[in-house]
Order: structure tokens, then C-alpha cells, then sequence
């Protein structure tokens, strides 16, 4: 028994040799034939030539559009001055607002053009987007800066100075000329009222110069908005109680018509052109939040935000259209 246990496994042993023998001699035969080639013999046209990696990007991967030239001016210049920028949100509406201002041919018109809605800090929302390095506001008796409204004065002596007069403007003349403002009230969507409580104290100033363009606002009874062109006098709007106040204000002068604009019930629309008559371009600078008129000054109270304003040349319906749009589209996202 155990003889023949020895034997069987002489035999598998056998086997093995000659099974490793056969496979031996197959793989030589494959070899000589020139199926399989050693690896330091492979031909140059067969290298192995590793493909690039490419990382997909990430989900919440995000790049930003490039900013407008004049835009991305700004951005620069707050950045070198230590500004607090705004967020990328605010900022793509910042240049999308100037691009679109642009394509409609109204940021060639604009002298000075400041907006005071931003996330930023009060620092940038001081900044004039036309012209960086000149005519920045100076915020005097330190008006309120509220994040994303804009500027309100104490209604006492705060205001805000541009430093720039209209005079030496280059697109700003006696009898072509515009001047507009947003404003936002304490309470939005504010409906006019005789009332004080509705956040209108007495007279509002929006923005102005003595014998200039000026736009202001008061109540007698029901509530006006006044367009002061020069010397000629004020041209005064009526609201009726249950209007929901405007905050789109725009004023345009030829040398003998004003042709105003407004969105009373949150709606652009044209205002009935008056009569007037200009004259010199005084020398003074223009203040916001000021009215200076016959030795006494009104100033805007503290619920009241002057969130843009801007000077320039006569705007056509359509680039009054444009720039109203423009306006609302930013500050409604914001």
C-alpha cells in the first residue's frame, strides 16, 4: 500500500515537469513567431503614451464674468484706497448696470453718476463711477450709511457734498441738462398721505443747488414733488393720497421746456412737460440732501434714503426708459 502511494506521487511530480516543460516550450514558440515582443523591444510607433488627467470641475465651481472696463475701475481704484468691495453678486449687477447704460448710449451723457445702494462699505458707495479720481461726496455731519439702501440725512445738517459744479460739466449745459435721483422711504411702497407720520417731515430735499436744477418734495395738504430749474421757479407734480409715492425722480431741460419723469405706483411714465426759462450755470457746488433757497436750507430727514443720483445731459424718452430700468433692476436686486 504505501509502495503504491510512493509511486503515485512520483508520477504527479512527473507530471508537473513535464506540464512546465510544455508551457515552457510554448511560450518560446510564441515568442520566436513575433506575437509577443520583450518589453525593451517594443517599436518607438507603440509606446506607451500616458493620457492627461483632466479634474471636472466642481459643482459649486463658480467663475465670474469679467467686469466692465469703467466698472472694474472702480473695483480698482476702492481696492487701492483700502475700500470695502462689495459682494461678486452686487458687483456683476454693478457691471451690468454700466454695460447695459452703455449699449443704450446714456453713460456718455452722465457727468457724474454716484451709487449709494451697495454692500460695500461707505467708502465705495461714496465713489463717482464716472470719474473715479475726482468728486467722490463728502459726507458732511456724518449722514446714516445703511448696507445696500444708501445715504439718509438726520433732517437737521447732514448732507452730502459732491465738490462737483455744474458750470464746468461737459455734458451738463443751461439748456440741456438732466438730473435724476432713487430715493427709498423708511417704509417702501409708501402711500401718500397729509399726514407727517407717512415719512415725509415737512420739506424734502432730494438733491440740489441753489438756482439749479433741483428736485425736492413737500406736503400741503397732498404731496408734490417740485422741479426748481435755474431761476425760473419751481414746476410742482401733485400725488394724490393712496399714490404710492415715487422713487424714480428725473428732470430734463432744453431752454424752455422741463420734461419730467417719475414711477408713481412703482410705474415709469412721463409727466407733463412745463414751461421754463433758463439761465446763467451758477459756480457753487451741487449738495444731496440739501435745499438752499432764499436764506434758509431744508434738509432730507432720517427716513429717507438717497440710493443714486446723477447729472448730465438731456436724456431722450427712450434713455430715460433705460436708465430707469437699469436703476430698478439693480437696487430690486440687491
Amino acid at each position: 500500500m504505501a509502495l503504491q502511494e510512493e509511486n503515485s506521487s512520483l508520477k504527479a511530480k512527473n507530471f508537473g515537469k513535464a506540464e512546465a516543460q510544455t508551457a515552457d516550450s510554448i511560450l518560446n514558440r510564441i515568442r520566436q513567431s513575433g506575437f509577443l515582443r520583450p518589453n525593451n523591444s517594443r517599436r518607438q510607433d507603440r509606446q506607451f503614451v500616458p493620457v492627461p488627467v483632466v479634474e471636472s470641475p466642481s459643482a459649486n465651481y463658480y467663475n465670474p464674468p469679467a467686469a466692465d472696463a469703467d466698472y472694474q475701475s472702480v473695483l480698482t481704484y476702492a481696492t487701492d484706497q483700502g475700500y470695502v468691495l462689495p459682494s461678486q453678486t452686487v458687483q456683476e449687477l454693478g457691471s451690468a448696470l454700466v454695460t447695459t447704460l452703455k449699449t443704450e448710449g446714456v453713460w456718455d451723457k452722465l457727468d457724474i453718476f454716484y451709487m449709494f445702494a451697495t454692500d460695500g462699505d461707505e467708502d465705495f458707495a461714496s465713489i463717482n463711477w464716472k470719474n473715479t479720481s475726482s468728486y467722490a461726496v463728502d459726507r458732511i455731519n456724518s449722514p446714516s450709511f445703511i448696507p445696500s439702501t444708501g445715504f439718509a440725512g438726520n433732517g437737521t445738517n447732514a448732507y452730502l457734498n459732491t465738490n462737483w459744479i455744474p458750470a464746468s460739466g461737459s455734458n451738463f449745459s443751461q439748456s440741456f441738462a438732466s438730473h435724476g435721483c432713487f430715493v427709498y422711504y423708511n417704509t417702501p411702497n409708501i402711500h401718500v398721505s397729509s399726514q407727517a407720520n407717512i415719512g415725509f417731515h415737512g420739506h424734502i430735499s432730494v438733491s440740489c443747488v441753489y438756482n439749479i436744477l433741483n428736485i425736492y418734495s413737500t406736503y400741503y395738504g397732498n404731496f408734490f414733488f417740485g422741479y426748481y430749474v435755474n431761476t425760473s421757479g419751481a414746476a410742482n407734480y401733485e400725488y394724490k393720497r393712496g399714490v404710492i409715492a415715487p422713487r424714480f425722480l428725473l428732470a430734463n431741460v432744453t431752454a424752455s421746456t422741463l420734461q419730467p419723469y417719475d414711477n408713481a405706483n412703482s410705474t415709469f411714465r412721463a409727466l407733463a412737460t412745463a414751461s421754463v426759462t433758463t439761465s446763467t450755470l451758477p459756480t457753487s457746488s451741487v449738495v444731496i440732501m440739501q435745499r438752499g433757497i432764499n436764506g434758509s436750507n431744508w434738509y432730507t430727514p432720517s427716513d429717507v434714503f438717497i440710493q443714486a443720483d446723477f447729472w448730465g445731459s438731456y436724456l431722450t424718452e427712450a434713455e430715460a426708459t433705460t436708465l430707469y430700468t437699469s436703476l430698478n433692476t439693480y437696487l430690486s436686486n440687491i
